[in-house]
């Protein structure tokens, strides 16, 4: 008899529901990488002038994303038509197969139930060379992505080491900003000092009207104007208020400096996240895909086990064995292919999530 099969649980001509589950993990992890690539392509370039390779390895990131989009991704999407397009194979050949199974003995009714047997034996070898040719195609741009993640973790290291930290540009920019804000603020009382002496009656230096330098966000108000044009000034009130207007351009470029080394840092500490991100996703895919190609490997060798045995023997007992295991794979297969065709049409209308997209501060 054909009671062969290893687990009680173990259909002969289906998965039990396991198809359906990878179905399922493969369509969303598909999504999410689909999202981390897409964040990818659009990342802006980071530019910080003491990262020389970062260009090179955004351009180089932007590629394997580019090879997810075009190339990856649609062999994932293949992995699940197939299991639509053998859904449908089962089918078809549900009705003839179950006429044969209920009278297996009769005629060449054994030889044709195994040809049709056969016939989609070939069917699962082609899906399971494609589900293998899919996940090879996954492992690589896994390989790629990891590279990427590699690049990024080193260059996030290096802007630590040259920007930040007691001796970084960021510290050096923060420490001379307040060399300009004390060195502005001791013009100022030079002039103001030296306005109070010449002009009796109060404080009247002609410096117009008070403007903002850009400052990252801070608002910082200083006087501008012609702090040199004061009635009666002195020499010291001259050269003080030379230096205040010279000083005051420096400031403004330092605190745009300053403003932009800490965007492009986040965004590079951003773009570093990103990869982290797709690579965990991608590894999910990738188990997934995995599990469906052992599936179908499964498959294989179930439906050989029922061929081999019965090329071997053939009893009148097989007949309900083969009916019942012929019915409960349909049931299985018309679930597979109702998961498929959801997971499709959910992924080919689902928009992309650009909502972790790292952007550069305004």
């Amino acid at each position: 008899m054909l009671f062969f099969l290893a687990d009680s649980k173990q259909q002969a001509f289906g998965t039990n529901g396991l198809l359906q589950q990878h179905a399922q993990h493969t369509g969303a992890h598909r999504a999410l990488v689909d999202t981390y690539a897409t964040n990818v392509l659009e990342q802006p370039a980071v530019k910080l002038d003491k990262l020389t390779d970062v260009e090179k390895y955004q351009t180089s990131a932007k590629a394997h994303a580019t090879s997810w989009r075009d190339s990856v991704s649609g062999l994932l999407i293949g992995a699940n038509t197939d299991l639509m397009s053998f859904s449908n194979s089962f089918t078809s050949f549900y009705n003839p197969l179950m006429s044969m199974a209920q009278n297996i003995t009769a005629g060449d009714n054994r030889a044709q139930f195994v040809k049709g047997l056969q016939i989609l034996v070939s069917q699962i070898e082609d899906k399971r060379t494609k589900a293998d040719g899919a996940l090879d195609a996954l492992k690589s741009f896994r390989n790629d992505v990891a590279d990427d993640h590699g690049h990024f973790l080193e260059l996030a290291a290096k802007a630590k080491s040259l920007y930040e930290g007691d001796k970084g540009v960021i510290s050096q920019l923060e420490n001379r900003q307040d060399a300009i804000r004390q060195a502005m603020s001791t013009d100022l009382t030079i002039i103001a000092g030296g306005a109070a002496l010449t002009v009796v009656g109060g404080l009247a230096i002609a410096v117009g009207l008070l403007a903002e330098i850009p400052s990252g966000g801070a608002s910082t108000a200083i006087v501008v104007g012609g702090l040199a044009a004061v009635a009666g000034g002195t020499v010291a009130m001259g050269v003080a208020g030379a230096d205040f207007t010279s000083k005051k351009s420096e400031l403004a470029k330092n605190i745009t400096d300053l403003a932009d080394i800490k965007s492009e840092i986040g965004l590079l500490s951003g773009v570093e996240l990103q990869f982290n991100n797709l690579a965990v996703a991608n590894e999910k895919a990738e188990q997934s895909l995995k599990s469906m190609a052992d599936t179908w490997t499964l498959l294989h060798t179930q439906f050989n086990g029922v061929i081999t045995k019965l090329h071997d023997e053939v009893n009148p007992d097989d007949g309900p064995f083969l009916a019942y295991e012929l019915d409960s794979a349909k049931k299985d297969w018309e679930s597979v292919h109702d998961t498929a065709q959801l997971v499709n049409n959910q992924l080919s209308t689902l928009p992309v999530d650009k909502s972790g997209l790292v952007t550069k501060a305004a």
